[in-house]
């Protein structure tokens, strides 16, 4: 408990230090208590200077017993290059974490770009390894070219998609509040090594074409690395159906070397408020035979109504084992599915990319509420109730698992105070304070 405390007041000391000078950014810290006292601690300072032509941002993260990471990034301009580096250190041990870099350049009408990593390949232990990615992207009317071609490095088209360039241009801390802890990670796609090698050598190439096809739009998307063909697969944008309940936001098909994915993301929207999100999957005789189906399954199905700063939300999981492969880290597996704590579903597989957090893979099913509204002086607040189900475990009434609370309360725009608590059977399991600030 002494170490947390003092981890506290050296996060708020340097915090303080930060408005006390011509500096911006952003803090944020959160404790967690369980039966047994303080269960985990996690403070996050981030914080950014201009200069000149150059922004150059600090973010430090401290754990419950440690000053665990420290990132270091510099993005600027030089001529008509945009360009960006990261260093990643772990204070305590002591020990150097990764350098990642990234620059691009207009040229007529294309794009160059580049970005480096000399990092741990995964599992992230063991010697450092370098990789390199070159490419490029234009367009030629209403049609977009991007292709890259990379060097002991991970293909990260599938992953980045349209957004490739943006990601390389981001900064590299990503930072998501699952399992009490704050997960803070510099290698995340596209800055991910595949060996400890420093040669270079050629790993894959990849395309990525966007054009309108009618009233769609539609990106391929094409990989090959050493042992040929790696994927092949398209994405259908902006579906319009003529049908006003019926809300299809993109389709997405995908082949790859033993395999294929096919599914749609859609609503069923009932009038105004209601709306009824079902997740299918395709059933393949042979996984082999691409073109081959046995039948269609209902995986899981959501529920949300929204009136007047009100929502209420269902979901029930039938199959939790679906669809989604991720075909660049771990190919061919599937997609394990949970819900979130905000009555979302969320995949084991990319949690760490997109942020959302799978809460407890036992529940299958939860109903919740969720309240929200302005406070005084530029403020909100969020009030939100979400009870969990195991329709396996019958010992309690209607399989009732665990209820979460939770209240978040805006002071003013720039600050915070989170409360969240857990009821089980057994009494109360955990609760959690967070406060954020920004300057």
């Amino acid at each position: 408990m002494s170490k947390a405390l003092v981890l506290t007041l050296v996060a708020l000391a340097l915090g303080a230090t930060v408005f006390a000078g011509p500096l911006t950014g952003s803090s944020e810290t959160c404790v967690w208590f369980d039966g047994g006292g303080l269960n985990a601690f996690s403070a996050v300072l981030d914080v950014d200077y201009s200069m000149s032509s150059f922004d150059i941002g600090i973010t430090s993260v401290f754990q419950t017993n440690t000053f665990d990471n420290l990132f270091i990034t510099v993005e600027g301009t030089l001529g008509a290059i945009d360009v960006r580096t990261m260093v990643s250190f772990e204070p305590l041990v002591p020990e150097f974490w990764a350098w990642t870099g990234a620059a691009k350049m207009s040229l007529g009408g294309a794009v160059l770009f580049g970005y480096f990593a000399y990092m741990k390949p995964q599992p992230y232990v063991g010697d450092h390894g370098l990789g390199a990615t070159l490419g490029f992207s234009g367009a030629v009317g209403d049609v977009r070219v991007t292709a890259s071609t990379l060097f002991n490095m991970r293909d990260p088209l599938i992953m980045a998609g349209h957004d490739i360039l943006e990601l390389a241009f981001t900064r590299d801390v990503y930072r998501f509040p699952c399992y009490f802890e704050s997960w803070v990670t510099p290698h995340v796609i596209p800055y991910d090594v595949l060996t400890d090698d420093c040669s270079l050598c050629w790993s894959s190439s990849s395309i990525l074409v966007d054009f309108p096809l009618a009233c769609i739009d539609v990106t391929a998307f094409l990989g090959m690395s050493l042992s040929g063909l790696g994927y092949l697969g398209f994405i259908f944008e902006g579906i319009e159906t003529g049908i006003s309940w019926l809300d299809v936001e993109d389709g997405f098909v995908m082949f790859g070397t033993t395999s294929k994915s096919v599914w749609l993301d859609w609503d069923v929207v009932l009038g105004d408020l209601v709306c009824v999100t079902p997740f299918f999957s395709i059933d393949q005789v042979d996984p082999s035979e691409f073109w081959t189906v046995d039948g269609i399954t209902l995986n899981a199905l959501l529920l949300e109504y929204s009136y007047n700063g009100v929502t209420v939300k269902a979901g029930e999981i039938f199959d939790d084992v679906w669809g989604v492969e991720d075909f660049m880290i771990h190919m061919d597996t599937p997609s394990h599915w949970s819900f979130t704590l905000d009555g979302d579903l969320a995949s084991d597989v990319f949690w760490y990319i997109d942020g959302d957090c799978p809460y407890n893979a036992a529940y299958d099913e939860y109903i919740g509420i969720w309240i929200d509204g302005d406070t005084c002086c530029g403020g909100a607040y969020d009030i939100g109730l979400i009870s969990f189900f195991d329709t396996s475990d019958t010992d309690n009434l209607f399989d009732w698992q665990e209820l979460v609370a939770t209240l978040d309360v805006g002071i003013g725009p720039r600050t915070s105070i989170r409360f969240m608590a857990s009821l089980i059977v057994d009494g109360l399991q955990w609760f959690q304070i967070c406060g954020e600030a920004a300057f």
